[in-house]
């Protein structure tokens, strides 16, 4: 089944991401992770049939969500996945990530869950062009 991989590091914002992914992604299996170092155990291992990452920014322990897109955006096997770097605060990070990379984008937290699924689904369905 294809998976949605959800990284965040609050407990109350995953539970109420959980159930917002589960309504408007019923036919996908969701993962939700809550740091920097699972999020790049869960990369480092076999992607499987992950169709987009989302991220936050800020979740220790480890890496960054930004420094954990900008090492596996362009890798060998994940050029055609999607990672969205999605966070409060200041928006240059995810604004020069999704410059960088054909397959970044970045979405402000928070934003209307609406809109978010729209945002989430209009990327699944983005043909991503290759950087090469």
């Amino acid at each position: 089944m294809a998976t949605i991989l959800y990284a965040e590091d609050k407990s109350e914002i995953r539970k109420s991401y959980k159930v917002f992914f589960q309504e408007a992604f019923s036919n996908y299996n969701i993962v939700i992770v809550k740091s920097g170092n699972a999020l790049e155990k869960k990369l480092s291992k076999e992607i499987g049939d992950v169709k987009v990452v989302i991220a936050d920014n800020d979740m220790p322990p480890g890496l960054k969500g930004s420094q954990i897109i900008a090492k596996y955006a362009q890798k060998k096997g994940f050029e055609q996945i999607p990672f969205i770097l999605y966070y409060a605060g200041d928006k240059s990070t995810g604004e020069f990530l999704a410059r960088k990379y054909n397959n970044v984008f970045y979405m402000p937290k928070p934003t209307d869950f609406r809109h978010f699924e729209k945002f989430i689904k209009d990327i699944l369905n983005y043909p991503i062009q290759s950087s090469q």
